[in-house]
């Protein structure tokens, strides 16, 4: 996207956003600004035990940790004796961001992994129903998970790294991930229709990357895709504390003074605008320049059981990273574009009979902010 002229404030406000050339440098990472991890919309990132709660709500608990697209937490649980079925809660869209709910429904696979791991780590068999692609579409309906008896109760490798698991929207370390690192990523794929690529050659990196740059400019020049998802956007401490959802700059790696001034002075308007059009694109820009590896999940048949596993696999490489010290980042920009995810698949030496179901950036960098959480009352029903 070309640069283009601003008014002296807008200029301003463009910089202080941190998604100009000032305050996107590594420096800026410890930053997280002032944020009490005693409100509760943070506090189940500290529940790493049952405690009184019951075995449902306690791993419906662990799957609201999930990742999930713009922070939406696109889900909702009926919980029973034994028995939790899960649902995409369709109001929670992004709109034409998200035509066909690709990502919703990968949002929700994400929280079907946590549910599984917590269960697990409870001495808990739990047994996956998945239903159809119809009954989906109609209200939400994307599995039943079943908690059967286990045999005996044994730690989850992956347990503690729910509550350290984050989206990490920061420049990361010119180092490629270890091998070893790597051969674990690709040990999470056991899901016989899913395939997982990982990128670090530099050729692909440079091919990867100006694909993405190409993607993210038309996003953000397509007004239905780009101000649905603006709608996400959270702006003060306040309005992110009440909402307990969304994406703001809070959880990104831009100062304190930054997070202040954006605050104060940045309005939806502005975001609608050419400051968060190009803010957005120049960020990204420095973000896929800041990316030592790729890795991207594709699957030769698109049907929503397919894209429910993406998202658990998508959970598990989150798990990893969470344990293994790196950080990850998933962009949609050319997942959610006809035309730039052939591109990819092109780059994978796939045909467009395949789907691009997620790709993400991984490396080192330092953790940031948590996201906020919906409290279990608004998602049990």
């Amino acid at each position: 996207m070309k640069p283009s002229m601003f008014t002296r404030r807008k200029f301003i406000k463009y910089s202080a956003y941190g998604i100009g050339t000032v305050a996107v440098g590594v420096a800026g990472i410890n930053s997280t600004g002032k944020v009490n991890y005693s409100d509760p919309a943070y506090l189940y990132w500290n529940k790493n035990s049952r405690g009184a709660l019951k075995k449902e709500s306690y791993v419906v608990l662990c799957g609201a940790l999930a990742a999930s697209a713009h922070n939406t937490q696109p889900w909702r649980f009926d919980i029973e004796e034994n028995q939790v079925d899960v649902y995409a809660d369709l109001s929670r869209n992004l709109g034409r961001a998200d035509a066909d709910r690709r990502m919703m429904s990968q949002s929700v696979g994400c929280a079907i992994e946590n549910i599984s791991v917590a269960s697990q780590q409870l001495g808990i068999t739990p047994e996956i129903v998945y239903q159809n692609d119809g009954q989906f579409h109609e209200n939400g309906f994307a599995a039943q998970i079943r908690l059967l008896p286990g045999e005996f109760k044994q730690d989850h490798p992956m347990f503690e790294a729910m509550f350290q698991r984050q989206t990490t929207r920061a420049p990361y370390l010119e180092k490629t991930p270890e091998a070893k690192f790597i051969t674990r990523l690709e040990s999470q794929n056991d899901f016989e229709e899913l395939q997982l690529h990982i990128i670090t050659n530099d050729a692909q990196l440079i091919t990867i990357n100006a694909i993405h740059k190409d993607a993210v400019d038309a996003f953000v020049a397509d007004d239905n895709a780009y101000l649905d998802s603006v709608r996400w956007w959270r702006y003060s401490r306040e309005e992110l504390l009440e909402k307990r959802d969304g994406i703001s700059i809070y959880t990104s790696a831009a100062p304190n003074l930054v997070k202040q001034y954006f605050s104060m002075g940045v309005t939806h308007e502005d975001m609608q605008g050419e400051f968060g059009r190009q803010g957005e694109a120049d960020l990204m820009y420095k973000l896929f320049d800041a990316t030592p590896m790729w890795a991207a999940i594709t699957t030769s048949k698109s049907t929503l059981q397919n894209r429910l596993n993406a998202g658990r696999l998508l959970e598990r490489l989150y798990l990893s990273c969470a344990k293994y010290d790196y950080r990850i980042m998933p962009i949609a920009y050319a997942c959610e574009q006809a035309v730039y995810a052939n591109k990819v698949l092109s780059a994978l030496q796939l045909d467009d009979s395949n789907e691009l179901v997620s790709i993400v950036r991984i490396g080192e960098s330092a953790t940031l902010e948590k996201s906020v959480r919906r409290p279990l009352s608004d998602i049990i029903v």
